[in-house]
């Protein structure tokens, strides 16, 4: 075997263990179905909320979920783009300042 093909028959293996171990790093299962971490990188953008390595439960009607094998509802799981932490920002109280008005002292 020449050497070039030695390099590349071993970044072939190095990249497929790269790309074995990145989908190994989402471990996501919905109602048995376990996904894809291009799946949960898709629902985690289109509603702009986080998901935890887990195996879950989930009602597409209602957005209701939970862990799977418990049936006691955590949480409903919402569209989250566009939300604020519901506080609103100095700017918006009126507790933003200039830098002229902290050095005047006003």
């Amino acid at each position: 075997m020449s050497r070039i093909n030695i390099v590349f028959a071993a970044a072939a293996v190095a990249l497929s263990f790269s790309c074995t171990s990145l989908a190994q790093m989402r471990y996501v299962v919905v109602n048995g179905q376990l996904l894809h971490p291009r799946q949960v990188a898709q629902i985690e953008s289109l509603f702009c909320s986080p998901i935890a390595n887990g195996r879950y439960w989930y009602d597409p009607d209602t957005g209701i979920w939970g862990y799977e094998g418990n049936p006691q509802p955590q949480g409903q799981f919402v569209n989250r783009c566009g939300e604020t932490s519901g506080r609103e920002s100095l700017s918006q109280r009126g507790l933003l300042y200039s830098m002229s008005e902290i050095l005047s002292g006003r």
